[in-house]
């Protein structure tokens, strides 16, 4: 029996990522073999996999990769099965990996699905020989726990006059956004467009709106408001004596406050210390300095578990 050495434990551990017992065990069945003993590892990957498959991952982090220009930006989430393992930088990186993988790609359906994106052949460096499962399948042996990509949205940007950005709340990786800005004509520059962009996602990130503009919110949600304003009203015995435009004001000053809350261009900016300046002040302001009008196409909001995304 060869011995296994403290050295040689360690060594193992640096390459695998695996645990000092687990590499310690596999070292001893593989009789010292440094090359046997990982393969033993990446066998207990795949079986970690496996035993883990049905656990539930609920945990994880949300992750942005956007290209410098602004022309493509992808929100990626990844499951882990606990906030220990979602603090890990091993399984950030992988997530900022595979965001990364996604941006890359030639076409914007090069993965039109969560499978397709496992089924493709790795870009991570070092890995390329693997598939984004193999690589996946890897990981949990290494970490101990199931992990999943549940979702991922890819962004490309007009050419000439859009562009993307994006928000990670970084205190817990747990909320991130993406806001794509679209010039109506050639801006003189982008980079105005990408700082926009960039702002408005922070925005979203802390305001959560639910519709980019006033004409997307469905007739039936504005007759739900005005109906509970006027259930509300309605209860106030003081409400009856007052005069007809008077009620009508009160209710449609409920449906508008409604609307300010939940529409994007309507909310005060959450940088606005007054809480003034609402974000459709802050794109016309940003579009005269472009030398073009500029709107909000889109933004996608991931927070860890739940979702909300808008096209106007």
């Amino acid at each position: 029996m060869a011995e296994i050495t403290a050295k040689m434990v360690s060594q193992l551990r640096e390459e695998t990522g695996a645990g000092m017992m687990d590499c310690k065990k596999a070292l001893t069945d593989a009789n010292g073999d440094m090359e046997e003993a990982r393969l033993i590892l990446r066998r207990k990957g795949q079986a970690t996999a496996e035993k883990r498959g049905e656990r539930q991952a609920s945990e994880g982090v949300v992750d942005a990769y956007v290209f410098q220009s602004g022309s493509v930006g992808v929100l990626l989430e990844l499951n882990c099965e606990t906030d220990f393992v979602a603090r890990n930088d091993d399984f950030r990186t992988l997530a900022h990996d595979l965001a990364q993988q996604v941006a890359d790609a030639e076409k914007p359906d090069s993965y039109p699905t969560v499978d397709a994106l496992l089924a493709a052949r790795s870009t991570t460096e070092g890995a390329e020989n693997k598939t984004v499962s193999e690589l996946i399948t890897e990981a949990v042996g290494r970490i101990g726990e199931k992990i999943a990509v549940s979702r991922f949205t890819r962004i490309d940007a007009a050419p000439e006059t859009g562009a993307v950005g994006s928000y990670i709340h970084r205190t817990d990786f747990k909320t991130g956004v993406l806001v794509e800005v679209k010039a109506e004509g050639k801006p003189k520059s982008l980079d105005p467009l990408v700082t926009l962009a960039n702002e408005v996602a922070l925005h979203v990130a802390a305001m959560r709106p639910s519709y980019v503009s006033r004409d997307q919110v469905p007739a039936d949600i504005v007759a739900r408001e005005r109906e509970v304003a006027q259930a509300k009203a309605d209860a106030d015995p003081s409400f009856a004596n007052k005069p007809e435009a008077a009620r009508t004001a009160m209710i449609e000053g409920q449906v508008r406050k409604y609307l300010e809350q939940t529409v994007l261009l309507e909310q005060g900016f959450a940088r606005d210390p007054s809480g003034k300046q609402k974000v459709s002040a802050l794109v016309d302001a940003v579009g005269k300095d472009a030398g073009v009008p500029l709107r909000i196409t889109r933004f996608v909001r991931y927070r860890v578990g739940e979702t909300a995304g808008k096209e106007a």
